[in-house]
């Protein structure tokens, strides 16, 4: 797994689900701890007693992107969650090792089979894609998630938990949308926008906003 979000508790939940164990991580940058939050070492001390109790024994490698080398047999999952550069960051490890990342779907998932979804896509427990959607690299949908039909997902989107996208919704590269947001039927929601969690979004973001509440206005314009 390439990097060490929040998420990580997740992605091996999917890992463990496809049949698969957690090999190692592979670091990019120094993590920032946060107060009430598991570090990365707790998370993976958990994981090691996990391991142990269902009977494999051995470590998960823990190495600086710098280090990665590919192996034989493994598969990659892409665990980055902040955006800055990181598309930059797949395709120089492409060019270097020639991975590409794996695109999983949790088994309590539902993904319609006309549906096409890109490489490292990330489909977490209980989410629902509906019909002829178009999800491209290295999209998150979490936990709960309905995306209704012929909704189209753009690069490193990420849809949170118990997030609801109605029917011909646009989603731009990079977007964010909060725990629990709506979005009503045939809206476009422009690159690099943020929709808070709860809100209730009735017409088009632009690029790079802030949108909250019921319904969502601008809150603030985001970066450059």
């Amino acid at each position: 797994m390439f990097g060490q979000s929040q998420f990580f508790g997740d992605y091996v939940d999917l890992i463990h689900a496809a049949g698969g164990r957690l090999s190692r991580v592979v670091l990019n940058a120094d993590e920032v701890t946060q107060p009430r939050r598991k570090t990365f070492a707790d998370r993976l001390r958990e994981y090691h007693v996990f391991l142990r109790q269902i009977g494999i024994q051995g470590q998960v490698d823990v190495v600086r992107i710098d280090e990665f080398r590919a192996r034989d047999g493994e598969a990659y999952v892409y665990g980055f969650r902040n955006p800055v550069g990181l598309a930059r960051l797949r395709d120089s490890l492409w060019d270097e090792h020639r991975i590409r990342f794996s695109t999983l779907v949790h088994p309590a998932a539902y993904v319609s089979p006309t549906t096409v979804l890109g490489e490292g896509v990330v489909v977490l427990h209980g989410a629902q894609v509906a019909s002829f959607c178009r999800v491209e690299d290295l999209v998150l949908i979490n936990k709960g998630a309905v995306v209704g039909h012929d909704v189209r997902i753009g690069i490193q989107a990420e849809i949170g938990p118990g997030a609801a996208l109605a029917s011909g919704t646009i989603v731009g590269p990079r977007v964010r949308i909060g725990i629990g947001a709506s979005v009503i039927e045939n809206l476009v929601l422009g690159e690099d926008c943020m929709v808070a969690a709860g809100a209730a979004v009735i017409h088009d973001v632009e690029p790079k906003t802030l949108v909250a509440g019921v319904p969502a206005v601008v809150k603030k314009r985001l970066g450059g």
